[in-house]
């Protein structure tokens, strides 16, 4: 019989604990006081936070609001607004005009003109590599002299 109730006690103790353990709770201030934060879980939906003296933590939801109406516009202080790709794409076709031995670049939107003569000697790794220094070389320095060419 005793085994019996103990079983029972046991029983319903487990299932207070869990039940303990799933609700949810509301937190006293003096606890959220002191608690420490620890992270941003989740991808932002939950933060993660640190009671030091139960040493417990918690999950804690969090929620964004944007306040749109009251955004302001920041100052670019860049004024060169080619994007990286672009520049990029730039390089390797002033360095392909170099090494192919053209005296320019043209697009649509500018000219450069005078490019230097290719490197015939030494290996072909070693022209490539000489053309594409060149071109970054020039094109930075065009970049510099014309900082809003938007291409």
């Amino acid at each position: 019989m005793t085994s019996a109730i103990y079983v029972a006690t046991a029983e319903k103790n487990l299932m207070n604990k869990k039940y303990h353990m799933n609700k949810k709770y509301h937190m006293k201030k003096q606890i959220i006081n002191r608690l420490e934060y620890v992270e941003e879980t989740y991808a932002g939906e939950l933060e993660t936070w640190h009671d030091p003296v139960t040493d417990t933590y918690y999950h804690v939801p969090i929620e964004i609001t944007r306040r749109w109406g009251e955004s302001e516009a920041l100052i670019n202080d860049k004024a060169n607004t080619m994007t990286h790709e672009r520049k990029e794409e730039h390089i390797r076709n002033i360095a392909f005009c170099i090494s192919d031995g053209a005296s320019g670049y043209v697009t649509d939107n500018f000219r450069i003109e005078d490019l230097p003569t290719p490197q015939r000697t030494g290996t072909m790794t070693q022209q490539d590599t000489y053309s594409r220094h060149k071109a970054r070389q020039i094109f930075e320095a065009f970049l510099e002299q014309n900082p809003n060419i938007n291409d």
